[in-house]
């Protein structure tokens, strides 16, 4: 016993002396700014004792004189200080340039360290999005995330773009990403689709472009589901996170001004190659006709020789007396004057060479209260064609304050205004009297109206376009949006593991738009007016709860607990009128027939959602989530869902035997399900509208001397609705090699949305015409690279070279019972669909007329044969690859953005049209051009089976009119077009004056001059267009175009200042 009280009191003798041999040591991390460094980890070395850095980098911990504090933060070297005899300790991590410990934003705007991460998320830094002037955010992310597809609708002022992150997953709904700003999630996508199925009326705006690229600081892209499904059903196309400027990052001290100027030069990026032979005519008989919309006349320098209107003979309008004045030359109605005869450039003179004026102008300050940041812009572009331009205008303030060492508040607020003069494409297209206009008439010479007469227009053919001037100059689209966006936040700690953050915020804007067809236009003879008001208000609260915990010196855990209400109120007035009284009396009130409507729909979400990680020496990541959504948009008893999601990183280097080897791996996988909701509704009436359309002259319209009737709405709505579900599997690697000189990230995901929600048809006995309700699967495959390698470092010279891979196939695996396929946009020929057992989209349409081993069939004339209806196109690539060359010497930096689209397919309305019209180049030589079709005679094909091979040549001038105008030009598969191209898509050049030379101004403290270009050279397999113009912003996903408006391509020159 004795023994045993002795061993007691030395070992409490020796506890009690190491007790009294600690203290309590404060401490501050920061960087080399002296900017706070949240989160750092500091360790006692070779104990388990641990404490991390508060939102002010500040911590508390008990050490001994004789420990060493290890202090750790991603993206920074570590660092080790000897406690010795001080208590109050400042740590200045240095930055390190190595990816493999890069700090991403992730979900909810939790920064996180990628290597922890169990799927994939890619950085895109504001040098690389505003390199290249793009003054539209959706455009400027182009190449530079691997998985992601950008695809413009043309290169006008504020062109919808669409996004697709690993491919789509819905068969007629957005499969669009959602944005994020600052933690805000706020609306991105255009809130009309074009009209006409997609191939009337001009283009909407998608409301990304109320973003000023040059507000932004970094852009984190959620790809998978698992990465996003803290958002819930929002997030199902993955999340854009958007993270803008600040003073957080500054040192503290005085505040820093910043100048940044951009000027674009911007040019129509292909003009179609057109004939310069022909005039005028149809039939390819060789006679001149003044009022016909082809040109399959007569050679342009045989006109004066033409037997009604040439000057070298005997007509009308030479009194049958030709003279030296007439000779030479021929009668041109449209301007009531003799012409010599030539080939016009009306394509060069409609287009004019654009402008793009950006500037910014902020100012921002870091002290030990906090940080604010002010910003102003401006963004002032005119476009190549006439009337076409965007103003818009964005004023940016963020702020933090310390409250105390516990509390922090801050706000951020971004207002902007934007007003969009957009041209019509598709049906309503200008271009139709621009590629197809005779290049022997002159569009611009040529008097747009008659002298008294304004709303006459001159045309040189009939039917219901508009001469391309008078419509840029008298018809109207235009767009004028207000919004104003932004949170505000408190956060608390009331111990270092715990923070507890609550943020509200707002995003509002309101839209007013005009579609105007002038009196005299050809779509509307007597004028159309249509306003319209559109406001969208988005209430948002999240409340979040996170522990984060060194347990260990093996184990760190962390965990998050939270609450969003997302209230979403939306109302759109329209009103329209017909007819105008008095020409150019543009109002609704001149109409004779005026109608109006209104919208309002309310929708609410509130989430309760959660995440646990842990991780185990810093090697072994394990993080899962969960989400239950209510939403007021499902039927009642059917709106809460749960969405769960699981993934799993080993950085399997951090074993010891692979340790400081130089080099860095990685293996990830997760699963998560997220849902899409739909929108149920009550049955419901609406108003009716009906005309007598067989009484051309004297149609009646409902209502009818003001009395309004209603009906029951059309569609039925399933009660038993459900959420769409995408069902997703995440597997990748992550290597890097020789101290990362040369790094490759590998993701590949499989998706699977069951329960799709679409209209299915209804027979006409049931009362309606068709109903939304669940059914079908569609199924995306993705592979995904990005590869970085530097060839070349020195001091003084640097070679990076970076690609982005992508390869997504989604296909359509099942529709309703007795679908076969839906309709997604265009005509009733071709048109865009989603078809079972084929890639999503696809074109359908008429095709060529082949015998059972597939070979076309033609005629006794060697023409070939309409067949049935089918898929003749498929609209999704073989792989995108964008590879980037960065080279920096000394001062001077390049970067070259080559793009590479494999594959993909196109309907082409515009190649359609103008061979038919006989302006392009391939009908130039139509005298002696002689043409083969591929085939069997029709006449020896028995029973669609063989066929003797055809060796009919079609020849001569009228038989190739006939070929063009009415044999290929009704066979939609005649019309489809690889889309396969390479093209620089951006070049940028920078130099960075010396500081030896600014010191000597005493006030700047930087300046950078810089040359840029975008899409300035082409290579693709679609003849005479730039495969990136389509048919704007719906489901057809730039597979379909009908006289699209054109890209352009561009050079700028850009000054940055900082004072």
């Amino acid at each position: 016993m004795r023994r045993f009280m002795s061993l007691w009191v030395a070992l409490m003798s020796i506890a009690w002396a190491s007790v009294a041999q600690t203290k309590s040591i404060s401490g501050k991390v920061v960087d080399g700014n002296n900017v706070p460094i949240e989160g750092a980890s500091i360790q006692v070395k070779g104990s388990t004792r641990g404490t991390i850095a508060d939102g002010q980098g500040l911590f508390t911990i008990s050490a001994a004189s004789a420990d060493i504090l290890v202090i750790t933060s991603t993206n920074f070297a570590p660092k080790e200080v000897k406690v010795g005899n001080q208590t109050n300790i400042i740590v200045s991590l240095v930055l390190q340039s190595s990816t493999i410990d890069e700090v991403v934003v992730t979900a909810l705007g939790v920064s996180r360290q990628k290597k922890s991460l169990g799927y994939s998320v890619q950085n895109v830094t504001a040098d690389k999005l505003t390199e290249g002037g793009n003054p539209n955010l959706a455009t400027a992310l182009q190449g530079k995330v691997a998985g992601m597809e950008v695809r413009p609708s043309s290169g006008m002022p504020g062109a919808s773009a669409q996004i697709f992150i690993r491919g789509a997953r819905f068969f007629d709904g957005n499969n669009s990403p959602l944005y994020v700003v600052d933690g805000l999630p706020v609306s991105s996508q255009p809130d009309f689709e074009v009209g006409g199925n997609g191939v009337t009326g001009s283009d909407y705006s998608g409301r990304s472009i109320d973003i000023n690229p040059n507000d932004i600081e970094s852009i984190s892209v959620l790809k998978g589901q698992a990465a996003s499904a803290l958002y819930g059903t929002r997030a199902s196309n993955g999340v854009i996170m958007i993270t803008t400027k600040s003073g957080k990052r500054l040192k503290k001290g005085a505040p820093v001004v910043n100048f940044s100027t951009n000027w674009q030069f911007d040019n129509i990026s292909r003009k179609p190659e057109l004939q310069q032979l022909y005039a005028q005519g149809s039939g390819g008989g060789g006679n001149f006709s003044p009022t016909a919309s082809t040109s399959w006349g007569p050679l342009i320098s045989e006109l004066p020789n033409d037997v009604n209107y040439g000057g070298n003979v005997p007509n009308s309008f030479n009194n049958n007396n030709p003279t030296a004045e007439t000779q030479g030359k021929y009668w041109n109605p449209k301007k009531g004057a003799w012409v010599v005869p030539q080939a016009y450039d009306n394509i060069g003179d409609f287009f004019k060479t654009g402008l793009v004026a950006a500037n910014n102008l902020s100012i921002s300050q870091a002290s030990d209260l906090g940080s604010y940041y002010v910003g102003f812009g401006s963004t002032n572009q005119t476009g190549i064609m006439p009337a076409s331009k965007m103003n818009r205008y964005n004023v940016k303030f963020s702020g933090d304050f310390n409250v105390s060492s516990k509390v922090k508040v801050g706000a951020s607020v971004n207002y902007s205004t934007v007003a969009i003069y957009k041209m019509p494409s598709g049906n309503n297209s200008l271009l139709f009297e621009i590629y197809g206009a005779p290049v022997s008439y002159d569009l611009k010479g040529t008097p747009i109206s008659e002298a008294n007469n304004p709303y006459k227009q001159i045309q040189y053919r009939g039917g219901t376009f508009d001469n391309p001037y008078w419509g840029a100059q008298y018809n109207r689209f235009i767009e004028n949006t207000r919004r104003v966006l932004g949170n505000t936040y408190i956060s608390y700690s009331p111990i270092q593991p715990v923070t507890i953050k609550w943020q509200v915020g707002v995003d509002q804007y309101t839209t007013d738009r005009e579609e105007l067809f002038e009196y005299g236009s050809g779509p509307a003879p007597t004028g159309d007016l249509t306003n319209g008001a559109l406001t969208n208000r988005t209430f948002n609260s999240q409340f979040t709860a996170s522990f984060n915990k060194q347990v260990s010196q093996d184990w760190h855990i962390n965990a998050l607990v939270g609450n969003e209400v997302n209230d979403n109120y939306l109302r759109n007035i329209v009103g329209s009128g017909t007819g105008f009284i008095l020409p150019g009396f543009d109002n609704i009130g001149n109409a004779t027939t005026q109608l109006t409507s209104e919208s309002k729909f309310k929708t609410r979400t509130v989430g309760f959602y959660g995440q646990a990680g842990a991780d185990w020496r810093n090697m072994v990541f394990l993080t899962v989530t969960g989400r239950n959504d209510y939403i007021s948009t499902m039927p009642r008893g059917s709106r809460s869902f749960f969405y769960p999601s699981a993934s799993l990183a080993w950085a399997f280097t951090e074993l010891e035997p692979l340790k400081n080897k130089g080099f860095y791996g990685k293996l990830r996988a997760s699963i998560a399900q997220v849902g899409s909701p739909g929108t149920y509704k009550e049955k419901y009436y609406t108003r009716h509208t009906s005309g007598s359309g067989f009484l051309s002259s004297t149609n009646i319209t409902f209502p009818f001397n003001g009395v309004i009737g209603f009906r029951p709405n059309s569609t039925l709505y399933a009660t038993d609705l459900k959420p769409q579900n995408t069902n997703s599997l995440e597997v990748g690697v992550e290597l890097s090699f020789f101290k990362n000189r040369v790094s490759v990230d590998y993701s590949y995901t499989t998706q699977k949305t069951k329960d799709q929600i679409f209209s299915i048809p209804l027979a006409g006995s049931t009362g309606f015409a068709q109903i939304v309700r669940n059914a079908g699967e569609m199924q995306s495959n993705a592979h995904e690279v990005t590869l970085r390698v530097v060839p070349v470092k020195t001091n003084y010279f640097q070679w990076d070279v970076s690609a982005n891979f992508t390869k997504v196939l989604s296909k359509v695996n099942s529709l309703a019972t007795g679908v076969d396929n839906i309709y997604l946009g265009g005509f009733t020929d071709p048109q865009v669909r989603a078809a079972i057992g084929y890639s999503y989209p696809s074109i359908f349409g008429t095709t060529y007329l082949r015998n059972d081993k597939g070979q076309i069939r033609v005629d006794a004339s060697g023409m070939p044969l309409t067949g049935s209806d089918g898929v003749i196109g498929t609209v999704t690539p073989d792989f995108n690859l964008d590879i980037n060359n960065g080279l920096r010497y000394k001062f001077m930096q390049l970067n070259i953005l080559l793009a590479w689209k494999k594959g993909g397919q196109m309907y082409s309305g515009a190649n359609r049209l103008i061979n038919l019209y006989g302006t392009s180049k391939l009908t130039e030589n139509r005298a002696t051009d002689k043409i083969l079709v591929q085939g069997v005679k029709e006449s020896t094909v028995v029973d669609g089976k063989g066929g003797d091979v055809n060796d009919i040549v079609i020849s001569g001038a009228p038989a190739l009119y006939t070929y063009y105008n009415s044999k290929v030009a009704n066979i939609s598969e005649a019309n489809i077009y690889g889309t396969s191209f390479v093209k620089f898509r951006e070049i940028a050049l920078s130099f960075d004056l010396p500081r030896s030379l600014l010191q000597k101004t005493g006030f700047i403290k930087s300046a950078a001059f810089s040359v840029s270009a975008r899409n300035i050279l082409l290579w693709t397999e679609l003849p005479n267009f730039d495969p990136e113009s389509s048919q704007g912003n719906g489901n057809m996903q730039g597979g379909f175009d009908y006289m699209s408006l054109p890209q352009a391509r561009s050079i700028g020159l850009g000054l940055n200042l900082t004072f």
